[in-house]
C-alpha cells in the first residue's frame, strides 16, 4: 500500500473510531444519570461500555505513542518546539494509559459492591473524561502536518507495521448496542442535539 493510501484508510479508520467513542462515553453517561432499580442490567452496560473504552483506548494510545516516537525520529534538530511536543504527548498517553486502568478497576470493584458503589464509579468516570491526561498544550492531531512534512521511507514502513498489529474494537462496541437498552438512544441523541445547541 502505498504512503498516501495509508493515510487514507487510517485517517477514516481513526474517524469511526473516534465516532464509536464518543458514542460510548454518551451511552455511559446518560446510563449513569438515569435512577434505574435493574442494578444487574445496568452494571453489564457499565461494564460493556468501560470494556470498549479499555481496548479501544489502548489501541489507540499506543497508536499515538508510536508515531510520536517515530516522528520524534525524523524531525530535524532545529525543531525544538516540535520535538518537545512528541516528547510530552508520548508523557501525556503513557498517563492516560494509567487513568485508564484506574477506570478499568474502578467498573470491577463497583460490580462487587453493588448499588452502593455507583456513585465512587459515576466519580470515577468524571475523572477519566476529564483527566490531567487530556490537557494538552497541543493535541495529537497536531502531528499530521509534521508527519507529511518530515515522514520517511522509515517512518512509513514503521507506521505501516504498527497498523498491523492493531486489533479490531468492532466487536466490543457490538456488545455495548446488545446491553443498552432502547430509551437510551433517544437520551443519547438529546445529549447531542443539546452539545450542538440544538435544545
Amino acid at each position: 500500500m502505498s504512503n498516501a493510501a495509508f493515510e487514507t484508510v487510517q485517517r477514516e479508520a481513526l474517524r469511526e473510531e473516534r465516532r464509536r467513542l464518543a458514542r460510548s462515553r454518551r451511552y455511559l453517561q446518560a446510563a449513569l444519570g438515569q435512577p434505574s432499580s435493574d442494578w444487574a442490567a445496568n452494571v453489564a452496560l457499565f461494564q460493556a461500555c468501560v470494556n470498549y473504552l479499555d481496548v479501544a483506548t489502548k489501541r489507540l494510545v499506543a497508536s499515538d505513542i508510536s508515531l510520536a516516537r517515530q516522528l520524534k525520529k525524523v524531525l530535524p534538530p532545529e525543531r525544538k518546539d516540535d520535538i518537545a511536543f512528541t516528547d510530552e504527548l508520548d508523557a501525556r498517553l503513557t498517563e492516560r494509559l494509567e487513568e485508564l486502568a484506574g477506570l478499568v478497576a474502578a467498573t470491577a470493584k463497583m460490580a462487587r459492591s453493588g448499588p452502593e458503589g455507583l456513585e465512587a464509579f459515576r466519580a470515577a468516570v468524571d475523572y477519566f473524561f476529564n483527566a490531567p491526561s487530556t490537557k494538552r498544550s497541543r493535541p495529537s492531531h497536531s502531528m499530521p502536518p509534521l508527519i507529511e512534512a518530515y515522514g520517511n521511507a522509515a517512518f512509513w514502513d514503521n507506521a505501516q507495521a504498527d497498523a498491523e498489529a492493531c486489533g479490531s474494537e468492532i466487536e466490543a462496541f457490538k456488545v455495548i448496542e446488545q446491553r443498552k437498552w432502547p430509551a437510551l438512544d433517544e437520551i443519547v441523541a438529546a445529549m447531542e442535539r443539546e452539545s450542538k445547541g440544538g435544545g
